[in-house]
């Protein structure tokens, strides 16, 4: 039986709606299967003088960005690496597109093992089309930071696309409007 790995960024003991509820309808539906939590936050006591900067520009700029750079760090990107190998998943789930700064560690853990492990990017939502219509309905410089956010995520849609086997979204709308959009299968 296959072994299944689901990397997300949802800490599974205090949110159990939305992306978090999704996880644990596949660790419930997919036998064999573990999650690992790559989003605890560090705590904001815990944060150099310049990571605290950088998320405060952030936090105001690109508010999508937070989630994929706030729940980074390479700290975690190496104990999900270490993890990984000692487990030796045949399936790897990265949940929500939040987490796609670790399709990295995946990939190259892929290379480094010559490993045939099939990834797959389940993106719950399709974010650029929710953006596009924050972005719609802008004026003025929010409009153009929206437009920017907009572009920041079709790039990790994109990325997500290009790179794994497989594209798992939560409703047929969800799937239309990913092959109606110009983000690329």
């Amino acid at each position: 039986m296959p072994k299944t790995l689901i990397v997300g960024i949802q800490d599974l003991d205090s949110n159990l709606s939305g992306p978090g509820l999704r996880v644990y309808q596949h660790l419930n539906c997919i036998p064999n299967a573990t999650y690992y939590n790559v989003g605890n936050k560090i705590p904001w006591s815990k944060l150099s003088l310049l990571q605290k900067i950088k998320f405060m520009l952030i936090k105001f700029t690109f508010k999508h960005e937070i989630y994929s750079t706030y729940h980074y760090s390479d700290a975690r990107a190496k104990a999900l690496y270490e993890y990984i190998r000692l487990t030796s998943p045949d399936i790897i789930i990265l949940s929500e597109l939040w987490s796609y700064r670790y399709l990295y560690v995946i990939q190259d853990y892929i290379c480094d093992y010559s490993a045939c492990v099939k990834v797959i990017a389940d993106l719950h939502n399709m974010e650029s089309n929710l953006q596009e219509e924050i972005m719609i309905n802008s004026k003025g410089l929010a409009k153009l930071v929206n437009k920017y956010r907009l572009y920041l995520i079709k790039r990790i849609e994109n990325l997500l696309f290009n790179s794994v086997c497989e594209i798992w979204v939560c409703s047929k709308d969800d799937y239309q409007s990913y092959t109606k959009s110009d983000i690329y299968f």
